[in-house]
This record gives structure tokens, sequence and C-alpha cells, in this order.
């Protein structure tokens, strides 16, 4: 603290003008960083849609047709896929249930 001969603070009153001149500095700062940070958020979405954009091309290329499902064992279950690709269906056949071993 330094008090001059009238008893003003000066080193409070120097420090506290310092303050008032940093506020809009500090508020820029802020605001820039929302920014970047809005920018990566943006840039990471067009990838992702991009992304999206060429795995969808890829599929309507190949047609969804040519895909198959596969089952390992056609005893157990079945499946199939329509040529509309609408939504598909699974089934199971249950012959035994599983049973505790004591």
């Amino acid at each position: 603290m330094s008090v001059s001969s009238t008893g003003i603070d000066t080193a409070s009153i120097v420090k506290q003008l310092m303050d008032v001149e940093r506020q809009p500095i500090s508020a820029i700062q802020e605001r820039k960083a929302a920014a970047k940070l809005k920018s990566d958020t943006v840039g990471r979405l067009k990838n992702s849609v991009e992304s999206l954009k060429t795995a969808s091309a890829a599929l309507l290329t190949k047609g969804v047709a040519k895909y198959s499902p596969v089952v390992s064992n056609s005893a157990v279950a079945s499946a199939s896929l329509g040529s509309a690709a609408g939504v598909g269906s699974v089934s199971f056949t249950v012959d035994q249930l599983a049973q505790a071993h004591g």
C-alpha cells in the first residue's frame, strides 16, 4: 500500500484503473474463444455430414438389394431382406430352454 501525503492510496487506485481498462480486452477474448468453439463445432458437424453423405451415396450406388443377410444355422434362425429395404424382421425358433446345473 502506498499512501501519499494526502492520505490517498495511489497504488490501489492505479490497480483499480488497470482492472477497468482490462475489462474490454477480457470480454473480447471470451467472445473470441466462444466463436472459435462454435467454428470448431461447425467444422466437426460438417465433416460428419460429409461422411454420412459419402456412406449413403455408396449404399445407393451398390444398391440395397446386393446385401443379403447371413444365417450360420438355418435350423436355428432365418433372415430376409426385402427389395424395398423397409422394416425387416427377425424370427427365432426356440427348441429348448436352458436349465440351471446345480
